[in-house]
């Protein structure tokens, strides 16, 4: 078994030239046979600085003693699908047009009659499969319009497979998500994720079913709950809020079925086959929990480097350890195995409220208001940042409307609107928002126009390093003022999604 720490984007190259060097002399079911296997495991949101030997002894191993590539870095930090989409193709962002999380593809989702006909988002979060699908659909099968790695292993006659995290996953062959009858098809390569088994997820193929049947597994994936209650700290999908901390657990259930499908089913299922065969698995862990983590509310200290933060990268340890244990206890097959370890991106502690190591707070025109839900509950700390403050500072900059794309309310006229945004009224009610639920904006928009959006600027909101869309193309409009008048440290790109 090879072990190799480096961008997974170069196995393209590799993988291609193997094969075509083994050709040149060998029948093709010679070369079939000699073509080496790949295992890529992608620990989300992991540091460098996070490896150590108690917290993860695999992966510290594996970096000793592999190949260790010291220059890598993330193509955007710190956003999962355009640094997903980089490891799937080999390609930058301008080529696969994987800019972000969310993102303003053009048209609203759901709204072309794919997959239903209820009018949707202009700013898809594109780490879902449906939406992978819907986008697919729309951009002639393959948004990305890149070959990735996956596509031409399963191509070349190997058996391929991405297990884990829901959206980087469909990313590496995402051309197998295009919809038949408005319904996700049965893909050749097999794709385990958070929706597996779910109507909003991808079909798995009677032989992988059966498989994970065979081996006492449920054909559903389970959910980050850890099998706790909705609000329980001991729930890894618990995020808290700005009174209440979040997780204190990582996301051990749904990974370690992820891992149990792949050691007990998938690789069984390829080995048995006879074929060679490429497995990615994106671990969700640490990223996942990182985000979530209770042991830091409100405070910067200890942030990421508590403990429910390094329970997680424990926890990926753990997943990748088993991995290996399954390659390692047949000798053929840890001859014949090159295995891949890469991250995503880092992981950094943000503030929303301090700008600099003096105490100095941010003077953002969004954080003047008292932010209330529809229920009265202050769900911002005063002088914090609310979610979605670009588009409120930025709306107020130009002095224009704002309205929330991911919000469609009937208006008084009977009219289905984009709901108006407007932080100074004190208090949320069913017809107008404080702030964008998902922190999106339309700005300057009349409201009404759900199929082709007259806004002048929309901001797809990921974190604090937002992307601003002028969908008129008007260079003027990029020299309009009044300018923001302060940043914080959150809008220079350093929160992590």
């Amino acid at each position: 078994m090879r072990t190799h720490v480096r961008s997974a984007a170069l196995l393209a190259i590799v993988l291609g030239l193997a094969t075509t060097a083994v050709c040149a002399t060998k029948t093709k079911a010679e070369a079939r046979k000699a073509r080496r296997n790949v295992v890529i495991f992608v620990v989300d949101g992991l540091r460098p600085g996070s490896l150590n030997v108690v917290d993860s002894p695999t992966l510290l191993a594996l970096r000793n003693q592999g190949v260790n590539f010291a220059n890598s870095h993330a193509m955007f930090p710190t956003f999962t699908t355009p640094n997903a989409s980089a490891i799937a193709t080999g390609h930058y962002l301008g080529d696969t047009s994987d800019f972000s999380n969310t993102l303003y593809p053009g048209y609203p989702i759901f709204n072309s009659g794919n997959f239903g006909n209820l009018p949707g988002t202009l700013t898809p979060f594109v780490e879902n499969d449906q939406v992978l699908g819907d986008i697919d659909d729309h951009y002639n099968g393959n948004w990305l319009n890149e070959e990735s790695l996956l596509q031409l292993a399963r191509e070349n006659g190997y058996n391929t497979a991405s297990v884990g995290k829901v959206g980087p996953v469909a990313l590496q062959d995402v051309s197998q998500l295009q919809p038949v009858n408005k319904q996700l098809p049965v893909p050749q390569t097999v794709f385990v994720d958070d929706a597996t088994g779910r109507s909003t997820g991808i079909p798995l193929s009677s032989t992988i079913a059966a498989a994970i049947t065979g081996a006492g597994l449920s054909t559903t994936a389970p959910d980050r709950s850890n099998g706790c209650g909705p609000t329980d700290q001991c729930n890894n999908g618990f995020s808290g809020n700005n009174e209440t901390p979040g997780t204190t657990s990582p996301n051990t259930v749904q990974q370690q079925y992820f891992a149990d499908v792949v050691t007990k089913a998938i690789l069984p299922t390829f080995v048995q086959s006879g074929q060679p065969f490429a497995l990615l698995f994106w671990s969700r862990d640490a990223d996942g929990t990182q985000h979530n983590q209770g042991d830091s509310l409100n405070s910067l200290t200890p942030g990421i480097n508590g403990p429910t933060s390094k329970a997680s990268v424990q926890n990926a340890d753990k997943n990748l350890k088993q991995i290996l244990d399954f390659i390692n206890a047949n000798s053929a097959l840890a001859k014949n195995t090159d295995i891949f370890i890469t991250a995503d991106h880092g992981f950094a502690t943000i503030s929303k409220h301090e700008i600099d190591a003096l105490g100095h707070f941010t003077q953002s025109y969004s954080t003047q208001y008292v932010y209330k839900d529809i229920n009265g509950r202050v769900e911002v700390n005063p002088g914090f940042l609310p979610p979605g403050f670009i588009a409120i500072d930025l709306a107020h900059a130009l002095a224009m409307s704002l309205n929330d794309p991911d919000s469609i309310i009937t208006d008084g006229n009977g009219q289905r609107v984009y709901e108006p945004v407007d932080p100074t009224i004190g208090q949320q009610t069913s017809t107008v928002r404080q702030r964008p639920a998902n922190g999106n904006g339309l700005i300057g928009a009349s409201g009404h126009i759900l199929d082709n959006t007259d806004a002048k600027v929309i901001v797809a909101a990921n974190g604090g390093s937002d992307l601003i869309y002028i969908p008129d193309h008007d260079p003027g409009r990029l020299r309009q003022g009044p300018r923001p008048t302060s940043v914080s440290p959150s809008s220079t790109g350093w929160s992590s999604v």
